[in-house]
């Protein structure tokens, strides 16, 4: 087949149609919709309409995670707890003995750190002093921040693959998940880095001329009100701009380690795969986004709040956390990272799998993958 995009361990899956109506295979048994295509008439949705309405009785198949048809909502929710749960090796096991490592070295780095600043603040300098000797002092702070996301980018790509075979009702053990993702992983860093940038890039701008304009304003003598709603309105677009790239470039991770394709690839067919989809794409994350940081709050809530409760009974605030109790709250940090981390991975790869099932018929080829 000449446009192929590979499906993670080297089995094909045809790649965008070149000329067929997405959502309209071709070759299917008249009177019922194949695998992927919508139904018509009285009972038919369709790629404006949502997810079609299957005559009744007929079978949609469901080897694995998901039903090979578009995804509504609970299909995706659903999805991601059963990848979980299907191979929790992958899920929960890499990702807390990761996300474990990430937690110590940044309990570590916050101890000395907090040592240090209550060092300074004892010592017989002036509120300028102190403060100047902050920054240098909190600067390590950001060796445990990039870690962590070298350590989410990482399992999110290893999530990716494992849940693209859970589809197919098919495990991979940790060894070959990681076999198989290893060689994406500079791509995948490189990648990451660049989305960042370009969703970061609208609110930078409009900070530094925001920046700039309340310099102005305060020398010139504005008006408050106005002043703050020349700032305001600015702040928000920006915030917008970013909130509408992270959407638009969601799928290029996906797109990066399921269809090996360049990084620059990568981007425009997530741009592409993202085009007017923007608001149903949106909502889903944000919903599955509360989803996560509610069961993430309980859990690390569970571990953190009776430390918590116990040190502020029992320190002295002018004194460094102890160490088991920084330790205490870092676990809580990685059990909780544990969760959301695999969850929302999910997420973003059961969203790109529907988003290939309505617009490229991808259930019809993942049908017959799983039959062999």
């Amino acid at each position: 087949m000449a446009n192929e995009w590979s499906w993670g361990d080297d089995q094909q899956v045809p790649g965008p149609p070149s000329s067929a109506t997405p959502g309209q295979p071709t070759g299917t048994p008249s009177g019922l919709p194949a695998y992927g295509q919508y139904a018509t008439g009285p009972t038919g949705g369709g790629p404006s309409g949502g997810p079609g309405n299957y005559p009744p009785g007929l079978w949609v198949p469901k080897p694995g995670i998901i039903p090979l048809r578009p995804l509504r909502f609970g299909d995706i929710v659903n999805g991601a707890f059963g990848a979980i749960r299907a191979n929790p090796a992958v899920m929960f096991g890499m990702s807390f003995l990761v996300m474990l490592v990430v937690a110590a070295i940044g309990g570590v780095f916050s101890y000395y750190t907090e040592r240090q600043l209550l060092a300074q603040a004892s010592a017989d300098a002036n509120l300028e002093e102190l403060w100047e000797s902050i920054l240098p002092s909190t600067l390590p702070m950001l060796v445990p921040l990039l870690l962590a996301l070298l350590a989410t980018t990482v399992l999110s790509g290893l999530i990716v693959l494992a849940v693209s075979r859970a589809v197919l009702g098919r495990v991979l053990g940790p060894g070959a998940v990681w076999k198989q993702v290893r060689g994406r992983i500079p791509a995948l860093l490189g990648l990451t880095v660049i989305v960042y940038v370009l969703q970061l890039l609208p609110a930078a701008v409009i900070i530094a001329l925001l920046a700039g304009l309340a310099t102005l304003m305060r020398d010139s003598g504005w008006d408050p009100g106005a002043a703050l709603f020349l700032l305001v309105v600015p702040g928000l677009g920006g915030l917008a701009a970013s909130a509408y790239l992270s959407i638009r470039l969601l799928f290029a991770a996906p797109v990066l380690i399921l269809e090996k394709t360049t990084v620059g690839a990568a981007i425009k067919r997530s741009l592409a795969l993202t085009r007017r989809s923007f608001w149903r794409l949106f909502g889903i994350i944000i919903v599955t986004g509360i989803l996560a940081g509610i069961v993430s709050g309980f859990i690390s809530s569970f571990i953190t709040l009776p430390v918590l409760a116990f040190m502020s009974i029992s320190s002295d605030p002018s004194q460094a956390t102890p160490p088991a109790a920084v330790a205490v709250l870092y676990l809580g940090q990685a059990l909780a990272s544990t969760f959301t981390v695999p969850f929302t991975a999910a997420t973003t790869a059961l969203l790109y799998i529907d988003q290939r099932i309505r617009r490229e018929s991808l259930d019809v080829e993942l049908a017959r993958a799983a039959q062999q």
